[in-house]
């Protein structure tokens, strides 16, 4: 694009710009730090008003239905209506206590009656406000139920779905259906979607583990814990990548989220508020703050809930282990007081887990050690000492009596739970190992980094089957899911990047290739004996560079050059001059050559060059590449050209004979002659 106007109208910044509803009158309203409203004609190319009145920053700005009026809001507290063409201020009304920074008029078609016009403002404190003209006054109504976590930053309204948009700080998008009222003067506003735009570091996530209603608790750094539910994975870049239906928005604590668990309908957070919130969904969708557990002193940085949603545990900063008592029939709406407590460590607690028979809890720290606990009377049972760094996460294997640890070692180590010995020990991420957990009943472990890779590993052979390379920074989060609704296995990873990842199980799906390629292979074998023994070595060899056979490559072109070499030969000239010519088969070498550079060029001087090292293979390599360099245009094939280019572009000199290089400033630009 290109610039078209140019306005220095404004003393300091530009805070906000709109243009005029109306096309045909091409205007453009501008507010500044200079707290004056300015309208600029873009045909004119010059400013026709200026609109003093505020005394603070104008934030938002919206045009009435027909277009004749500009109404605006700013940090005063104070909401204008201006008359465009009298260029004059109609009305100052007060807005809410609180700093106004989006509005937008709502209009309302009514069925035998005036249509209604309602102004919907919204600032610092989350809540909308809809008000409605009234002579030299206004009526107003707060929607305190719409649950919108952030201070509101943007508001649309779509006329023709008539859907309210709220932009928050939170950068989440949420869509309101406009209803009319019934008995009521003021519209419904009726909650239909919301994107979650930008999820900043995701710090902990967990499946729902529900059959009848799938979701995903998420933790980042905000205090709204955020539920999303899934929609259909889309790849993206050969990966598949969680997408959402919509996500929800749940309020309660006041400081940043660090830890979530999920049994069913119910989700455990943990904040930096010192304080657990247990949520339960109900069957309308609707999401309620059952309990909060008060207690800690220090930030709760892990939690777990029990199975039989009989209790749950946290540790937090203060060192200190707690059992809470949870009733879900008859919650308490705060509980103050936890059934059991004790100093766990001797420095921050990281993580606790529950054994999936409830009958041993397992904490880490950053002293080093990881430490088990009888579960109902929190006693201590064994301490694991071993890593040489704190240690991020642990947990409990499904079948065995085994238990894994992540360490800041860059180390992943099994343990026994029968006299707490090292079982194994796993090496290969390059930093910190921050999350991890067993799949596979408990065959596999799955592990998280600060290096952003996921690794797989075998637990009986303590090796490692798989790296995925997905992040761009730490992975703070990993839960496994062992059977979906659709029986599928997933995985779901989210970390410092903003991003969260929707793993598929394609382990079958792998097998099931890996069987037909073996067929195909054995199949392709049994070809190329066939034609070798029918002695059509072009084709054998042909077929055995298409199924990437190397060896098998080889054997034919030795044989087709025997034969070529053979037909040349003086004792066998003179046993056939009574009979046909002698077969050439440089020829055939050429047209071999010839199909081997138009498939994969690339792998066939690939093959030359390992050949060409070789004291077996490098005459065949040699011949070969004599025909290829005498009878293939290096450049009139695009592969080469592209690498030619390239590689002349790291010379000044004149590199590229057959090249026209045009240098500029230092740099040469390759163009075709």
């Amino acid at each position: 694009g290109y610039q078209t106007h140019l306005f220095k109208a404004h003393r300091g910044g530009v805070r906000s710009v709109t243009f005029h509803p109306d096309a045909r009158k091409l205007l453009l309203v501008s507010a500044g730090e200079d707290l004056l409203v300015k309208v600029h004609d873009l045909v004119m190319n010059t400013c026709v008003a200026s609109l003093p009145g505020h005394t603070s920053y104008v934030a938002a700005m919206a045009f009435s239905a027909e277009g004749a009026k500009l109404i605006t809001a700013a940090n005063d507290r104070e909401l204008r209506i201006w008359d465009l063409r009298g260029r004059r201020c109609l009305l100052t009304l007060p807005v809410p206590a609180e700093d106004v920074h989006a509005l937008a008029l709502v209009k309302i078609k009514g069925q035998g009656q005036p249509d209604a016009v309602f102004l919907f403002v919204g600032g610092t404190s989350g809540v909308l406000t809809a008000m409605v003209v009234r002579g030299r006054g206004a009526e107003e109504k707060k929607y305190e139920d719409l649950h919108i976590p952030a201070a509101v930053s943007k508001l649309f309204y779509l006329k023709r779905k008539r859907t309210l948009v709220v932009v928050d700080a939170e950068q989440s998008i949420i869509f309101f259906k406009v209803e009319p009222g019934t008995g009521e003067e003021f519209p419904r506003l009726r909650r239909i979607h919301c994107v979650a735009a930008n999820y900043d570091d995701v710090i902990d996530l967990r499946f729902s583990r529900s059959p009848s209603f799938p979701f995903y608790a998420v933790a980042t750094n905000s205090p709204a814990l955020r539920v999303a539910f899934p929609g259909h994975p889309a790849k993206e870049n050969g990966q598949v990548t969680a997408r959402y239906r919509d996500t929800l928005l749940l309020s309660g604590h006041t400081d940043i989220i660090m830890a979530v668990d999920s049994r069913g309908d119910y989700i455990l957070s943990a904040s930096k508020d010192n304080t657990l919130r247990l949520w339960r969904v109900s069957e309308d969708g609707t999401w309620a703050c059952l309990t909060t557990f008060r207690g800690h002193t220090a930030s709760v940085t892990s939690c777990s809930l029990a199975p039989s949603l009989l209790f749950c545990v946290s540790v937090a900063n203060d060192m200190t282990l707690k059992r809470w008592a949870v009733n879900i029939d008859d919650p308490a709406a705060d509980v103050r007081s936890a059934t059991r407590t004790i100093v766990a460590h001797d420095k921050d607690v990281n993580c606790v887990r529950l054994s999936p028979n409830e009958a041993l809890i397992a904490t880490s720290s950053l002293d080093k050690t990881i430490k088990l606990w009888v579960a109902d009377t929190l006693t201590l049972h064994m301490v694991l000492s071993g890593h040489k760094r704190g240690v991020w996460d642990v947990s409990f294997s499904p079948v065995e009596k085994l238990l894994a640890s992540a360490g800041a070692d860059a180390q992943v180590k099994l343990w026994s739970l029968d006299d707490g010995s090292c079982v194994a020990t796993l090496e290969g991420h390059l930093t910190s190992v921050l999350k991890l957990s067993f799949l596979a009943a408990g065959l596999e472990v799955l592990s998280a980094g600060a290096d952003g890779l996921l690794k797989l590993w075998n637990v009986k052979k303590s090796t490692c089957v798989a790296t995925f390379p997905r992040h761009d920074d730490k992975v703070w989060a990993l839960d496994v899911l062992d059977e979906d609704e659709d029986g599928r296995r997933r995985v779901l990873s989210g970390g410092a990047d903003a991003r969260i990842v929707l793993w598929d199980d394609v382990t079958a799906e792998e097998e099931a290739k890996k069987r037909e390629q073996t067929k195909e292979l054995v199949l392709a074998q049994q070809k190329y004996y066939n034609l070798l023994r029918e002695r059509k070595y072009l084709d054998a060899a042909k077929l055995a560079f298409d199924t990437r056979m190397t060896k098998s490559f080889a054997q034919a072109v030795e044989k087709l050059l025997s034969a070529s070499l053979f037909s040349r030969e003086v004792v066998y000239a003179d046993l056939v001059t009574a009979g046909p010519p002698a077969p050439d088969m440089s020829g055939e070498i050429n047209e071999l050559v010839q199909s081997c550079a138009n498939s994969r060029l690339g792998d066939f001087l690939t093959i030359l060059r390992d050949w060409n090292t070789t004291a077996r293979y490098s005459r065949l390599a040699q011949t070969l590449l004599q025909s290829f360099l005498s009878n293939v245009d290096p450049l009139a094939m695009d592969e080469l050209k592209q690498q030619w280019k390239k590689a002349c572009l790291l010379y000044t000199s004149d590199a590229a004979d057959d090249l026209l290089c045009v240098d500029l400033g230092g740099r040469r630009i390759i163009k075709k002659k």
